[in-house]
């Protein structure tokens, strides 16, 4: 998509070069503000005040991106389920 956005504005690979690298600070900043805002809407208490990132977001963070690298990681070389687990190692990859 940033390819042919760069591509329809004149700038192709410009556009797709700053998307690579901008695309994880902008990926990390929208989880932060996810779960900056969880954690401020769904307590049932009045808060004080909005915080960026306090300690128990900080380690739902750092949780989040293991799970997330785990995932990817075994997404990328577990590919041959059927020999692996069978019929059921499918449907728990569908699940996933």
């Amino acid at each position: 998509m940033a390819e042919s956005v760069g591509n329809a504005i004149g700038l192709g690979g410009a556009v797709l070069t700053a998307w690579n690298i901008l695309k994880w600070p902008v990926i990390l900043l929208l989880v932060i503000l996810a779960i900056a805002i969880l954690y401020y809407a769904t307590p049932n208490v009045k808060q004080p005040k909005f915080r960026w990132m306090s300690l128990g977001s900080a380690i739902a963070l750092v949780i989040f991106l293991l799970a997330s690298l785990a995932f990817a990681f075994y997404v990328a070389n577990f590919n041959n389920y059927d020999k692996t687990y069978g019929a059921i190692g499918g449907v728990i990859v569908s699940l996933l």
